[in-house]
């Protein structure tokens, strides 16, 4: 990881393969909880893991071997943006979280989804549900170290497309996980 052995100390970002890249599919990784930099390491150099530093906004962790993520199919590391690390670099200065991103778009309705896989992020949430409806914003809520927690609220554009997505999907068979959609919160 980026100090203490077993791999670089260039940090990346998961990207969707459409956004620039080849598929590195299956690459071992760990990833700040923090501003979110990842970083492919060597399983083999990191034995049963390693204390690491970010080399971005220089949170530490203890990242163990068993808590590495992989990254999926259709999904590739590009280098950490210049200008993202330069916002982490300044939010931090500021008093701030390291990656304060764009506020979510609020939609016309608010779902609940859960019993999610624990290794979805927000793109596949909002590729998962598109069939449906525009998808506004989806937020997923992690743990404090960053990991998923395994439910989300999606906002969507249009009411009847929530609703929709509301029936069709809950109770959908998603890697082995029965998903529960639920509605998430009320418009005023």
């Amino acid at each position: 990881a980026p100090d203490g052995g077993g791999g670089g100390s260039t940090a990346f970002e998961a990207v969707d393969v459409d956004d620039g890249g080849v598929d590195d599919q299956g690459s071992a990784y760990a990833q700040c909880s923090k501003c979110k930099a990842a970083y492919v390491v060597d399983i083999d150099a990191m034995g049963k893991g390693k204390k690491v530093t970010c080399s971005v906004c220089q949170h530490s962790w203890w990242q163990s071997t068993e808590r590495l993520q992989t990254l999926r199919d259709g999904f590739t590391m590009k280098e950490f943006p210049d200008d993202q690390i330069e916002a982490v670099k300044k939010n931090l200065s500021e008093g701030r979280e390291a990656r304060s991103g764009p506020p979510k778009k609020k939609g016309a309705i608010t779902l609940f989804c859960g019993n999610l896989p624990f290794t979805y992020v927000d793109n596949d949430i909002i590729e998962l549900f598109k069939p449906h409806g525009e998808v506004a914003s989806v937020s997923l809520v992690r743990a404090p170290d960053g990991r998923s927690r395994g439910f989300c609220f999606i906002d969507f554009v249009k009411k009847e497309d929530g609703e929709k997505a509301m029936e069709e999907m809950n109770g959908y068979e998603l890697d082995g996980r029965s998903l529960n959609v639920a509605l998430g919160g009320s418009k005023n």
